[in-house]
């Protein structure tokens, strides 16, 4: 056996600095696994390879078996399940321990580590308990076992309360595998009673994911081979731990680990919560939890779990599905230990940032760095303790400054003055000083821009030398003097809810004395105002979809209109205040902007009364290119807020400048609240500024909970594949899957892998296409909860269709329809639009009551709403199209919606968006003018990473241009002469398509074509003969056609002929080079005004166009174009 280096074995966690961060590796068990896990990081990485290459060859000579071939193997896609036992145990601790050892060989090394389940088996490992290679041995062996001695069974990630689990019809079938958090919980059993769990939760509303795992772990199952178990464990090593180790086996930190306690960890019941708490309750202080595990889940859990701690908490993964192993190592590895101690600080003060405004360090500014400050709710007891020995100067500085010691308060508040803002924010002021003193000193390196979040932004304008130190001090002494005698007044932070929903809200119940007061991240918004108004918008916030609303325990309503007055004195004291030019680039939490170079006085001020737009502070430092932030204060309470931001965000680069600059004079600072600004801030022009994330209707983004009004639409043989699915989501865009061409079996796996990936609140969707496996999709759909399809190429409306309608409909106890199932139908012509705009057809309802898949509420229920939720106009595009136009068709079906909507009296009007040719700025902008509540787009998501579909042919559309397309006939309706529009350039499919459909039209039968034509067809176009096509065809087509076509010659050619139309779209989904010529590519000239869109930019390579880059760049230059238009009309 290859010994193990276990860097644990000489690594001693009491001698790890305890200054900084507690920092604890977070371990992951079964369920977390996929193919081509770490790959990235494997290919990139030397230690990580070396790490598992190592652990690799002792698998080999124990075993036969490799987990590199198991996991890396060409044949291994990513989105095939990665089940088998005897494959995942050893693959993922492998993984883990590698990465694990990796970071620690870069210097980011654990004070504590936690596993769950199999997780925490790497984790004793990583402690120095046991040897690595002897347990990744045992590991496998117990895999065999389990493969051998295990029924077949199943576990089910339930998001719901563990209380749950008491019903009887959950806890007598399956058994409590683990509780992970207050909402989510992991049963485990065989395979049917999952599925009568599953559908018994789903009736009550109660989201659940399978666990892509083969066994039932954690369930009497496993008594069948414990006592092999135990015996592999036993015969191992063990060791006391030199990391602690916080066990989810008992939820306490072990002093000690043994083989006994391993072999209770596959049977019992994980307590992942416990362990969480046990760990907020052991350590003191900041944490930083970094998951080395393959899907980076276990930091959200730790959020949900850990309580108020949450505060304490900055969480850190350095590999996911969807994000590249190497780039999350880069961050990770940033946050390795700062620190040298006081002793090694260099004492040339000729070389550090005085605050006094002494020179600058000759340091290199970091070019795509910004340091960020954090403001009131970052103070704590203790906090600077590490900081005051190295900078006494500036200490006592600020003690004479503010006549008491500052110092002492930080450290020990015997009378519980860091309460009163009048001390707090005088200590998180100079904390932040010292914090980015030393940063200078240690690193030597100057951000390219800095920012604040309200206190801190005197913090950022210190850090760019616009004021000394001795006179922040002074006017944040006098801020926090005018805030603490405000007028009374209450706040509350709302989570999980639009800043523009709850403006809305806030109009709509007329609480017009509470402003939107701090914009932090997408899901956390500060309101502020009247003690009583903001108590009482909590029920109708709530009511909107907000997942909580708490109110803050402050006595002032700071950030809204009744800080109007303080701002005026504000701004008359900052007059005696010298102010300098900033050397770097200061983000105004007001516009989300660097500050005008002029003004700077003016500027501050107005923050008193004026919102706290960090989210649009870190969206503008993200679009001018800076890649890291580090904050510094005396804790992190901005880096989960940045965290949050980026990762839904898409940088687009401002048209004026691509990197930082000093910005000249802007125009005063825009009137952000109702009622008069104060005389600090003159009141603005009343120009409107659109974001892409206002366009279209806002009633289409609630419905969804989408951040734009911009769908992706279903492409066939899922080119619109899971990875497309999930990726949109994430960034809360609504994709449907392209479920056309494929069997129900390919489209029920995909259903399951978009749900494991999902959290269950994202929208996605799955394409409907009439005529491929309708009611098995639509059965498959209802069993797995499928709440979103788009229902393509339908003339009428079908049984199937209102089946899936009607079982989602519910009263809501008044009068009203609670609507589960929504149907988007994408079409081109009013008549079809009528059948959806209308009820379900009675006839076809009775016929459903009849054969009893709806029940009688529902039917009733039916008359109420219309067939579709949502509308899209698909004019000319790429596919099936009747070659309409924009203009014509959107304004008529939206005429025709209006007048349904007269006639029956619906609740909430029917949406209608706009498809085809939507793939520029212009275009999107023509259709939101024409009234679309929505785009779609189709043909340039075929052209990006996430489509499923072949490089080559991703190569070929990017170089398309607009006139490279042309029409061909369907082959799904070949007879018919119903037409799609395909890729002309570089291939014959157009040009040969056609003439087969000619030859049919002309003749009536194989027979009837001349040899000459008969040879080019089988030899050139086809590679075959026609009776070799023929026994593809009864393979394939039902037997009844075979049969009719048997006896009628014309239909036989019919069938032969639309075999190539299969074929040819197989060979351009498989990237067959030799067949090239006979590529069927659907794309319209969409495409082709895409690429020249984005010639010369970050997306003309298709590799660089992910779904939701290439969603928020056409939507934000929407908005830009927008802009301009307004301000032309407007000047």
């Amino acid at each position: 056996m290859i010994q193990s280096s276990l860097l644990a074995s000489s690594y001693d966690a009491s001698t790890h600095d305890q200054t900084a961060s507690q920092v604890v590796f977070l371990l992951s068990g079964q369920g977390s696994q996929y193919h081509q896990m770490g790959r990235e990081l494997y290919d990139g990485d030397p230690i990580f390879r070396r790490h598992m290459d190592a652990f690799d060859t002792v698998l080999r000579e124990a075993t036969g078996r490799s987990a590199l071939v198991a996991m890396y193997g060409e044949e291994q896609r990513k989105e095939v399940p990665f089940q088998r036992t005897v494959n995942t145990h050893p693959a993922l601790f492998m993984l883990q321990v590698s990465l694990a050892r990796t970071l620690m060989e870069y210097g980011v090394c654990p004070d504590l580590l936690m596993g769950s389940s199999l997780g925490e088996y790497a984790a004793a490992a990583l402690s120095g308990a046991v040897d690595a290679d002897a347990m990744l041995i045992a590991l496998a062996r117990s895999a065999e076992i389990v493969e051998e001695k295990l029924p077949e069974g199943a576990m089910l990630a339930v998001m719901g309360d563990e209380a749950l689990y008491e019903d009887p019809a959950v806890r007598e079938r399956v058994a409590l595998a683990g509780v992970s958090g207050p909402r989510h919980f992991v049963v485990s059993g065989n395979p049917d009673a999952i599925e009568a769990v599953t559908n018994h939760l789903k009736s009550k509303g109660v989201m659940t994911v399978l666990v892509p795992v083969t066994h039932a772990f954690h369930s009497p199952d496993m008594d069948h081979c414990h006592e092999e178990i135990s015996s592999l464990f036993a015969s191992l090593s063990w060791h006391k731990p030199t990391i602690p180790v916080v066990s989810c086996l008992t939820g306490k930190v072990m002093e000690k680990l043994s083989a006994t306690h391993a072999a209770a960890i596959g049977r019992q019941t994980v307590q992942l919560k416990a362990a969480f708490q046990a760990l907020a309750d052991h350590v003191d202080g900041p944490v930083q939890l970094i998951d080395v595990g393959p899907s980076g889940s276990m930091g959200t859990l730790a959020r949900q779990a850990m309580g108020e701690a949450t505060e304490r908490l900055e969480s850190y993964a350095v590999l996911s599905p969807f994000a590249s192993g190497v780039d999350g190592m880069k961050r990770v590895i940033a946050l390795r230990q700062r620190g040298a101690s006081a002793k090694s600080v260099q004492a040339d003060q000729s070389e550090r940032v005085q605050s006094e405004g002494r020179d600058q360090p000759r340091a290199k500014t970091a070019l795509k760095l910004a340091c960020i400050f954090p403001g009131q709710g970052s103070q704590f007891k203790g906090m600077g303790k590490d900081l005051f020995p190295l900078f006494p100067e500036m200490v006592e500085e600020a003690n004479d400054v503010l006549g008491y010691r500052l110092d002492e308060l930080c450290l020990n508040d015997t009378a519980g003055r860091l309460r009163d803002t009048r001390y707090t924010q005088p200590a998180i002021f100079l904390v932040n000083a010292l914090a980015y003193r030393r940063h200078l000193d240690e690193t030597g390196r100057l951000p390219a821009m800095v920012a604040g979040h309200s206190l801190g932004e005197v913090n950022a304008l210190l850090a760019a030398q616009s004021i000394d130190f001795a006179s922040g001090l002074n006017l944040v002494r006098k801020r926090a003097e005018l805030m603490a005698t405000a007028p009374a007044g209450g706040m509350a932070a709302v989570i999980g809810l639009d800043p523009d929903r709850i403006a809305e809200v806030l109009a709509e119940g007329s609480f017009n004395e509470v402003d939107i007061a701090n914009r932090n991240s997408p899901t956390q918004t500060v309101i502020s105002g009247d003690r009583d108004q903001v108590k009482a918008a909590e029920a109708a916030i709530t009511f909107a979809g907000a997942k909580a609303f708490i109110p803050l325990p402050v006595s002032g309503a700071f950030h809204s209109r009744l800080m109007v007055d303080a701002e005026r004195e504000f701004a008359e004291f900052l007059t005696g205040i010298p102010f300098r030019a900033p050397v770097m680039p200061v983000v105004s939490n007001v516009t989300a902007r660097p500050y005008a170079a002029e003004n700077l006085a003016g500027q501050l001020a107005s923050l008193v009364s004026r919102p706290v737009d960090w989210l649009g502070c870190v969206r503008h430092m993200l679009d001018v290119g800076i890649e890291e932030f580090i904050e510094l204060g005396p804790k992190a309470v901005l880096s989960g807020m940045v965290r949050d931001i980026r990762a839904i965000h898409v940088s687009v680069p401002p048209a004026a400048a691509v990197k930082p600059t000093i910005e000249k004079p802007s125009p005063a600072v825009a009137d952000l609240h109702v009622g008069e600004p104060s005389p600090a801030a003159p009141r603005p022009s009343r120009r409107v500024e659109l974001t892409g994330e206002m366009l279209g209707s806002q009633a289409f983004r609630r419905a969804h909970g989408l951040r734009y009004a911009y769908v992706l639409g279903g492409m066939v043989h899922g080119i619109s594949s899971v990875e497309m699915v999930v990726r949109a989501a994430k960034s809360g865009l609504l994709s449907f899957f392209g479920t056309g061409g494929l069997k129900p079996a390919q489209v029920e796996t995909a259903i399951r892998q978009i749900q494991t990936e999902l959290s269950g609140e994202e929208a996605y969707g799955f394409n409907l296409l009439n005529g491929s496996h309708e009611q098995e999709n639509i059965d498959l759909f209802l069993r797995h909860g499928v709440r979103r399809i788009e229902a393509s190429a339908y003339i009428k409306v079908s049984p199937a269709l209102v089946q899936y309608r009607l079982r989602g409909l519910e009263s809501d106890g008044a009068d009203g329809v609670v609507v589960r199932n929504h149907v988007m139908a994408k079409l081109s012509r009013p008549e079809v639009a009528q059948e959806f705009l209308r009820p379900a057809p009675e006839k076809i309802v009775r016929e459903l009551l009849s054969s009893g898949l709806v029940t009688a509420d529902q039917a009733a229920l039916a008359r109420k709403v219309p067939m579709a939720d949502d509308i899209c106009v698909e004019a000319d595009s790429g596919g099936h199209t009747d070659q309409g136009v924009t203009a014509v068709l959107l304004p008529s079906i939206l005429r025709l919606r209006d007048t349904v909507m007269t006639e029956h009296g619906y609740a909430e009007p029917v949406r209608i968006g706009s498809a085809g040719g939507i793939s520029t700025p212009e275009s999107v902008v023509s259709a939101l003018v024409l009234g679309a509540d929505f785009v779609l787009t189709g043909s340039i998501n075929q052209c990006t990473p996430e489509a499923g579909t072949s490089d080559l042919v991703k190569d070929m559309l990017q170089t398309a241009e607009v006139q490279d397309t042309a029409y061909a006939p369907a082959g799904d309706m070949f007879e018919l002469g119903a037409r799609v529009q395909v890729l002309r350039r570089g291939v014959f499919f157009p040009a040969r398509a056609n003439r087969l459909y000619d030859l049919y039209t002309r003749l009536n039968g194989l027979d009837e074509l001349d040899a000459s034509t008969r040879d080019q067809i089988e030899g050139k176009w086809f590679h075959r003969s026609f009776d070799e096509v023929w026994k593809d065809c009864i393979a394939y087509f039902p037997a009844e056609m075979i049969a009719k076509a048997e006896k009628n010659p014309k239909q036989r050619m019919a069938m032969v002929f639309r075999w190539y139309f299969g074929h040819s779209s197989r060979l351009a989904l498989e990237g067959i080079a030799e067949r090239k010529v006979d590529f069927q590519v659907h794309c319209g000239p969409a495409m082709g005004a895409f690429n020249q869109w984005v010639a010369g930019g970050p997306l003309e390579d298709w590799r660089h166009r992910h779904v939701d880059d290439v969603a928020r760049h056409l939507m934000e230059a929407s908005a830009e174009k927008f802009n301009t238009v307004l301000s032309g009309y407007l000047d």
